[in-house]
């Protein structure tokens, strides 16, 4: 390429933030979007933008593709067998704001309007419309499905934490919710709903269990599903 690499992608940058001031769009999904557009390209030159401007994300046709089906089957048992847990509620805003989980897990009660089936969303630091104060938050709606299951969340499982201000949504008798007691609560989840696709499975072909055995379990973390779900949206697009 004529320019240097790290130039180039200093430019897509600051095209990034510049789109996320004008639409109030979350910087990360218009960086992605991006590389959605570079990774078709016929140029590997031009892959490789896209591969060193987001490399955290990898290739968008590589292993993530690979495991949508098995995540999205884990967003059915959890619609399913869990509706309303801490977990479902959290993959539900997950799946519709299109949120890292670390956005997700910081997320208050009050930045929630379950009347107005929205909710606001923080914009990373990392990035210069956030860090100078330009776009701070975000507002992402909601579908009636969520709401639903935040509605049960908030109403039979979430713990109150009156001592702990501002009140966080996602939480723990201990305060809010750690990143460690989500990726084991996805543990768990993700172990029940490969029996639950078993089972699913066995009813519908009418095969016996030594026939379906055999499977490796997939575990998903919730950084695995939001990949999933940023996947899709681009395919989508």
């Amino acid at each position: 390429m004529n320019h240097n690499l790290g130039t180039v992608c200093g430019h897509l940058y600051c095209l990034t933030n510049f789109l996320a001031f004008l639409t109030k769009e979350d910087p990360t999904i218009l960086r992605l979007q991006i590389v959605a557009s570079l990774d078709e390209q016929p140029s590997s030159d031009i892959r490789s933008v896209g591969a060193r401007f987001a490399p955290s994300f990898g290739s968008l046709d590589g292993p993530i593709r690979d495991f949508r089906h098995s995540a999205q089957s884990l967003v059915r048992y959890l619609r399913e067998r869990e509706f309303g847990t801490r977990k479902h509620a959290f993959v539900e805003l997950l799946c519709d704001t299109k949120a890292r989980p670390g956005q997700i897990r910081e997320l208050d009660r009050s930045e929630l309007n379950l009347q107005e089936k929205t909710v606001s969303v923080g914009i990373s630091n990392s990035y210069i419309v956030s860090s100078v104060g330009l776009l701070n938050q975000r507002t992402a709606e909601l579908s009636e499905g969520t709401v639903d299951a935040l509605r049960t969340y908030i109403e039979h499982e979430r713990k109150a934490v009156p001592d702990t201000k501002p009140a966080p949504l996602f939480t723990t008798s201990h305060g809010r919710v750690s990143a460690a007691a989500l990726r084991q609560s996805f543990k768990v989840a993700s172990e029940a709903a490969n029996d639950y696709s078993h089972f699913r499975k066995r009813q519908d072909s009418g095969l016996h269990d030594e026939q379906l055995s055999g499977r490796r379990v997939q575990i998903f973390t919730p950084t695995d599903v939001w990949h999933s779900v940023i996947s899709s949206t681009l395919d989508s697009e």
